[in-house]
């Protein structure tokens, strides 16, 4: 899942995008963001360089995932106990689908 969308966002997204990306991750991770960096050479920037804009976007992915683990986490304690009662879990659809950041049908589709 991760390469899929590290190879969409190298080759839809434009490099101002890339830049607010290479910002987000140079704030929240800057020891990956140095790495990707110091792979680069002299007058060099990151949007020069599709292998390195798969870093980066990769880096951007893993931390809005690792954001996400631990909502899921709750909702999946809030899941197992629903199942449990034998109650209804389309009352949890809200916020799966605001966890996953799409329906369920499209997360299903992928």
């Amino acid at each position: 899942v991760v390469s899929a969308i590290s190879l969409f966002v190298t080759q839809s997204v434009i490099p101002e995008q890339m830049e607010k990306l290479a910002l987000l991750v140079e704030q929240e991770n800057p020891e990956r963001y140095a790495e990707i960096q110091s792979k680069l050479a002299d007058g060099e920037k990151i949007t020069d360089r599709a292998d390195l804009m798969a870093e980066l976007a990769e880096a951007g992915v893993n931390m809005m995932m690792d954001e996400n683990e631990e909502e899921l986490q709750r909702l999946l304690v809030k899941i197992k106990e629903k199942k449990e009662k034998g109650e209804d879990l389309d009352i949890l659809r809200e916020q799966l689908e605001a966890a996953f950041g799409t329906t369920i049908e499209e997360f299903v589709e992928r």
